[in-house]
């Protein structure tokens, strides 16, 4: 199935994602003699965002590749939990609880890393050179001795 020539022209008028929007406002304004007011009227910015973008571009070493390379999003690593973790699931799920329930239980059970901060930290632990606890998905938080 092939593009409509609606949608070709919609994709390129009406970009929905960032990097695509800030590409076509940096075109129009660098290559097609747009004004930033144009531009940024067009593609949803402020004049002065128009003018950082277009700052921020003249910096880069290589322009094609801030737009064209293949990027991964950041977010969490992938990692297989560990089966304690994996069978606390299929245990609270079996107990009838909903998704979100089990959210908020694993949330409890095993806190956050700044919670864990705040927590050695009003008890009276010291911020020294800490060892990062690992990611509850990734298995158990680290003891409280590596919290800072």
């Amino acid at each position: 199935m092939s593009l409509s020539e609606r949608a070709i022209r919609t994709f390129f008028e009406r970009p929905e994602k960032s990097a695509h929007r800030q590409y076509e406002a940096l075109r129009a304004f660098l290559y097609e003699g747009r004004t930033a007011r144009q531009v940024a009227a067009r593609f949803g910015y402020s004049p002065s965002t128009v003018y950082t973008l277009v700052g921020n571009f003249r910096r880069l070493d290589d322009p094609g590749e801030h737009f064209l390379a293949d990027r991964h999003s950041p977010g969490r690593s992938v990692c297989d939990p560990p089966q304690e973790f994996l069978q606390r699931i299929v245990e609270l799920r079996e107990a009838r609880l909903s998704v979100p329930g089990i959210k908020a239980r694993l949330d409890a059970e095993h806190p956050s890393a700044p919670s864990m901060r705040r927590t050695w930290r009003a008890r009276g632990g010291t911020a020294g050179r800490c060892l990062r606890p690992l990611p509850t998905h990734c298995g158990l938080p680290a003891q409280p001795a590596d919290w800072c």
